[in-house]
Formats: C-alpha cells, sequence, structure tokens
C-alpha cells in the first residue's frame, strides 16, 4: 500500500523534479497553481516520507454536471512497476466519488492509455501538442493584439462558455500571474474575437487556452503572440495543445510548427457529446483540460 495525503506548497520542489525527469514543460508556478486552487485534490504518493508520486484532479462547476480533470499522474523512475501510479489513480477517483464529480476526464499518454481504459474511460478525442519557432508575423498585420482589460471579463466568460461549466477562476488566474501574458483581438466594431494566455514552462513558452470566434482569428492571435514573444531573447519556441481533426492544425503546420507529443483525450463515463467549448481552439494544458 503506498501512503497517499495531500500535497504540499513544501513538496513543490520534488513535484518539479518528478515533471522534469518524465521530460515535461511544467515550472514551479504550474504546480503552485493546482494547489492554490485545487488544494483538496492534489495528492501525494510518499514512501519513507519522500514523495515518490503525484495525481491531481481540477474540478470545473456546472449546472447539472461536475467536471474533474485529472492530470499529473507521475512516479518517481525508482518506484516505478510498482502499481503506484495505478493507486493514485485509484484515490483521485475516490475522491471525484466523495466529491460528487460525475465525469472524468484527463490527456493520457499511449503507456497510460491502458491504465485508464481498464478504470472504465473511453477514447474521446485525440490531442497533439504543436511545438514551433517563435517568430514575427509574415507581412503587416492589419489586426492588433492589446492587452487584457477589466472590462473584456465579460465577453471572455461568453466565448469561453463549456456547456455551463465555469473555468473563471483558472482563467482569472492564469491572467494574474507573473511572467504571464494575455492578449486580446477586437473587431471593427470593438467587440472581443479572440483572446490568448501564454505562460513561460520549462521547455518553452505555453500557449493556451486560446479562444476564438474562427480559425482565422485564432491563427491572426498565434502569430501576433509570437511578434509579442519575440522580443525576449530567453524564448525560442512555443508549445500548444490542439485537439486533432482541427483546421488550425493546418495553419500551424502552415507556421513551421510540428507535433511533438500525441495524446488520447478519454472520459469516464461515456459522453455522446464533449464538454468543450467550440471556441477553444487551443486547450489549456494536458493537466487543465
Amino acid at each position: 500500500m503506498l501512503p497517499i495525503d495531500l500535497l504540499q506548497p513544501a513538496d513543490i520542489p520534488d513535484a518539479l523534479r518528478l515533471s522534469a525527469a518524465a521530460g515535461w514543460n511544467q515550472i514551479a508556478a504550474d504546480w503552485q497553481r493546482l494547489l492554490d486552487l485545487w488544494p483538496a485534490t492534489c495528492l501525494a504518493g510518499r514512501v519513507a516520507g519522500r514523495l515518490v508520486a503525484t495525481g491531481t484532479m481540477v474540478i470545473y462547476e456546472g449546472r447539472g454536471m461536475r467536471l474533474g480533470w485529472v492530470g499529473m499522474i507521475l512516479v518517481d523512475s525508482a518506484c516505478q512497476r510498482q502499481g503506484y501510479g495505478l493507486a493514485m489513480l485509484d484515490e483521485i477517483i475516490r475522491c471525484a466519488d466523495r466529491m460528487g464529480v460525475g465525469v472524468l476526464g484527463l490527456d493520457a499518454t499511449e503507456q497510460g492509455r491502458g491504465v485508464y481504459l481498464k478504470r472504465g474511460f473511453v477514447d474521446q478525442q485525440p490531442i497533439c501538442r504543436w511545438t514551433g519557432p517563435v517568430r514575427r508575423p509574415c507581412g503587416a498585420h492589419s489586426s492588433v493584439l492589446r492587452a487584457l482589460l477589466p472590462g473584456d471579463w465579460p465577453s471572455i466568460l461568453e466565448l469561453d462558455r463549456c456547456q455551463n461549466l465555469e473555468r473563471s477562476s483558472l482563467l482569472a488566474r492564469l491572467a494574474g500571474e507573473r511572467h504571464a501574458w494575455v492578449g486580446t483581438l477586437v473587431d471593427a466594431t470593438g467587440a472581443l474575437a479572440a483572446v490568448g494566455f501564454v505562460r513561460p514552462g520549462r521547455l518553452a513558452a505555453h500557449i493556451g487556452p486560446l479562444l476564438a470566434r474562427s480559425v482565422v482569428e485564432a491563427d491572426v492571435v498565434i502569430g501576433l503572440l509570437g511578434q509579442k514573444l519575440s522580443d525576449r531573447q530567453d524564448i525560442g519556441s512555443v508549445v500548444l495543445d490542439v485537439p486533432q481533426n482541427m483546421a488550425l492544425e493546418q495553419c500551424l503546420q502552415q507556421r513551421g510548427f510540428q507535433v511533438a507529443r500525441r495524446l488520447m483525450r478519454m472520459v469516464r463515463p461515456a459522453l455522446n457529446e464533449w464538454p468543450g467549448s467550440h471556441a477553444q481552439m487551443v486547450a489549456a494544458g494536458f493537466e487543465l483540460g
């Protein structure tokens, strides 16, 4: 039996060690965000008091639905093949049951997919992590990406509405974090057409979520964010997570982006319709949905 308790702020250095060893892009701020917003569902597995496994669940509230998103299932390389990852997943499922979470989702690697299938998760949709260089847009853009204004929030939340699921706390946190940036695109009438969130990562800057009324507007935001980031000498590339078979993929290819990772978006129980906003062109991240 793996002793499991709550992840604590003091655990962040060891948690970051686990995610870095797995080759993931998280920095300490990503772990801190999870702990601050969902402290009761960030779990730690310990051996002799030492952190050897983690698992998290974010919860999005909604009318008639409560969605939990599983992430950060990590096990120290020295402790793998002992069932610790499955133990963390099972404890998260128990937490979800106690908290009335009716639907669980996650983005599974090929290695982890078999484990999730055994626990009743089913395939919903492939999702790919794209990576590409930070470049200034080719040619002149008539559009301008401006900083977030307080008056933008009603339009952003309306754009983000995911079948009545509430993500305002996450979006507000991303917008307020140090070193992060939010760019908004407005149309000729002054109405908000798209918004993109950018935050630093261990290996590359992370774009997401990106919300837009159309693929064209999403592509413009990516180009303009690249222009913004190109002024930073310490940023050479960006990553973003896009559900497969979206029209945005062609735009990313034209920008010189390539698929770095392929995961499977899974859900438990099976759903007839995925509870996602059609405006979400780019996901918030594998651990955030």
